[in-house]
């Protein structure tokens, strides 16, 4: 009895499957080629996307540290806040005030071999944020108060400098829409 229904099964199957592949030759080799490059783009471009998956930000970063080695953390931190969102993506202000203008100096004034080698770090790495568009701005009551001129600020100029490094970040914060990153 078995045998007998076997033998009927087995011609139903191989018949719906006959049926279904009718019309539908098996693909050619360069149909198998094509179809992997498409699933490989597909794949490329989700990886793409990844990057651009945060929304536009405005950022302002504060420095107010006598610390080298924080500033230099900041400051990659920035590195890294661009890198992650694509140079389009990102407006970014770094505000110094207090004791963080010291570590931004041409000579830091505790010149140390270990502050100097960070303070030449530091100064490379704000020459290419620069380029990237990062604004710096420093306090002009700081500058007045601890007797600094513009000029002994590393690439600062006169436009740089803010009457307020605090009223600053208030002002970015609360009318500008930027929000506040402390490294």
């Amino acid at each position: 009895m078995f045998k007998k229904l076997l033998i009927p099964v087995l011609v139903i199957g191989l018949s719906i499957i006959s049926f279904q592949c009718k019309g539908k030759p098996a693909p050619s080799d360069k149909e198998k080629k094509d179809s992997k490059l498409m699933t490989e783009k597909k794949e490329d471009k989700k990886d793409d996307s990844k990057k651009g998956s945060y929304p536009a930000h405005k950022v302002v970063y504060h420095f107010n540290r006598p610390s080298y080695k924080k500033t230099l953390g900041g400051l990659r931190n920035i590195q890294n806040h661009i890198n992650a969102l694509g140079k389009g993506n990102v407006t970014v202000k770094a505000v110094f005030h207090g004791n963080g203008v010291m570590t931004i100096l041409n000579t830091p004034k505790d010149v140390d071999l270990a502050n100097s080698n960070l303070s030449k770090q530091i100064q490379k790495r704000i020459k290419s944020l620069k380029a990237l568009g990062v604004e710096f701005n420093i306090c002009k009551n700081t500058l007045k108060g601890k007797k600094i001129k513009i000029t002994d600020v590393f690439d600062a100029k006169e436009s740089d400098i803010v009457p307020s490094g605090v009223a600053e970040l208030a002002h970015l914060q609360l009318t500008q829409g930027f929000k506040y990153v402390k490294p």
